[in-house]
């Protein structure tokens, strides 16, 4: 994980990395062909955590109003954050019924990677993160 710092920039940017790490476990696993158990079941449960961790801390800024406030953002941008806060929320509750399930089989996490709320928050958040980036 990269050096962030604090405030909401630092918080978006830890939230970021973890659902982006949980991600990439995710698809890693999905690609396993496992019916799920065992130690691999908990690396995956693990990544799923984490990325609702993650998207919990979002929502968390989000309905705060602490990221819509921070002087990366203008003002007019706050339609797509709304949006954004809609996809994180679908994709959490994906994640979690996931998540639950007694046994967690690739070809489960393959749907959820699929799925096409998940696919939409990830690439709000890409799309965030790359905009703050050349904001300065």
């Amino acid at each position: 994980m990269t050096a962030v710092g604090a405030g909401p920039a630092g918080a978006l940017r830890r939230a970021l990395d973890d659902v982006e790490a949980g991600y990439e476990a995710l698809l890693r696993y999905a690609a396993r062909g496992l019916s799920g158990g065992g130690p691999d079941e908990v690396s995956a449960r693990s990544a799923l955590a984490g990325m609702i961790r993650g998207i919990d801390s979002i929502v968390d800024l989000l309905e705060s109003g602490r990221l819509a406030e921070a002087p990366m953002l203008a003002a007019d941008e706050r339609v797509f954050l709304e949006g954004l806060r809609e996809d994180a929320l679908r994709a959490r509750a994906a994640l979690a019924l996931v998540a639950t399930r007694p046994a967690i089989s690739s070809a489960l996490v393959d749907n959820l990677n699929a799925l096409i709320h998940l696919r939409a928050a990830l690439t709000d958040l890409f799309l965030l993160d790359e905009a703050l980036k050349s904001s300065g």
